[in-house]
């Protein structure tokens, strides 16, 4: 088996960095690099590395004969990081397995791997580390990487190189699948629930109302849970990967749900109603112990000031106001790397 990422890129291209895929057997492809004849050559040379020596670097021009070539005309290049991974290894095994029950169990972390060493080369082994957001270290890297400062907050994948040491790595935030909590089952949330399922969340609906809170209702839907709103703000757990709408069907409720899941770990936490209507939750929140600064937090009114009116164009202000924050998060941590 053959990891195949994208480590870094320079003009267009038709994935991003971290991008990647398994090459299996030297025949099954698991995810994708972009396609074409990029990626068919690139499976290429996985297929001829030794399983029992260590990553290769590969860099992939798509501008001039080269491009012209191969009909690749984005314009730009990528690095490719191909690393074996000897499915009969137990150690590599092991790491994995670990790593993958980590983000299973809700705890996000970012995966490190070595890429070049202070001399230049690639790496005879393939070092690598998964730092989850709780402080576990799974694996090692030989020399540590204390020198990278803190990773748990990396919210997209890129190569850092460590001046002391000369050494290369590849950072890689990885996360369970993203989830997207909806508290209140009304018109809006019908409307959210499919397009944040194209988008690749998982979905959890929360409501009082049986003949609300359905699969009728929400056919999309992963988890539905028609249960008083002051048992399910206990029972339903978050992670760092929960996306948060409070759109329940009355302000105590909205205010309850906010107070009880603001201090729970998430991604994002938006709360529907008028400014009128914010400020007097706010308020009752901050007798009871609620910073300014934890309340800046919360989107609200929910979603981006697009002038939407129907539940469909409430629900597309929504959503756009999460891809937005994903995008921004992305961008600063690309920003303080450069």
């Amino acid at each position: 088996m053959v990891w195949i990422r994208i480590i870094n890129r320079d003009g267009s291209a038709p994935r991003d960095v971290g991008a990647s895929c398994l090459l299996l057997g030297g025949s099954t492809l698991v995810g994708s690099i972009g396609g074409g004849q990029m990626e068919y050559e690139v499976l290429e040379k996985a297929r001829q590395l030794d399983l029992q020596k260590g990553p290769q670097v590969i860099h992939y021009s798509m501008i001039g004969k080269e491009a012209d070539d191969s009909g690749m005309i984005c314009g730009g290049s990528v690095d490719i990081l191909m690393v074996p991974l000897p499915h009969t290894d137990a150690e590599v095994v092991s790491f994995f397995e670990a790593t993958k029950q980590h983000i299973l169990d809700g705890i996000p972390g970012t995966f490190v791997s070595l890429v070049k060493t202070a001399g230049g080369e690639a790496p005879l082994t393939g070092e690598r580390m998964f730092v989850g957001m709780d402080g576990q270290a799974l694996g090692t890297i030989s020399g540590g990487i204390s020198s990278l400062g803190d990773l748990a907050h990396i919210e997209s994948p890129g190569l850092i190189r460590c001046p002391e040491t000369g050494r290369e790595f590849f950072i890689d935030p990885l996360e369970r699948t993203p989830v997207l909590l909806l508290f209140g089952a009304g018109h809006i949330s019908i409307c959210l629930a499919p397009l944040a399922k194209r988008l690749g969340f998982r979905i959890i609906v929360v409501d009082d109302r049986a003949e609300y809170a359905n699969a009728d209702r929400f056919p999309d839907a992963d988890e539905i849970h028609a249960m008083p709103i002051e048992q399910a703000v206990r029972q339903i757990q978050t992670t760092y990967a929960t996306y948060i709408a409070i759109m329940t069907r009355g302000h105590a409720h909205d205010r309850l749900v906010l107070e009880a899941m603001l201090p729970k770990p998430h991604a994002y936490i938006g709360m529907i109603g008028s400014v009128n209507k914010r400020d007097v939750i706010y308020d009752v929140l901050m007798k009871s112990g609620f910073s300014p600064d934890a309340l800046s937090a919360v989107y609200s009114p929910i979603g981006l000031d697009i002038g939407a009116e129907t539940p469909d164009e409430i629900a597309v202000s929504i959503i756009a106001e999460i891809i937005r924050l994903r995008s921004e998060k992305r961008n600063a941590w690309k920003t303080a790397r450069a």
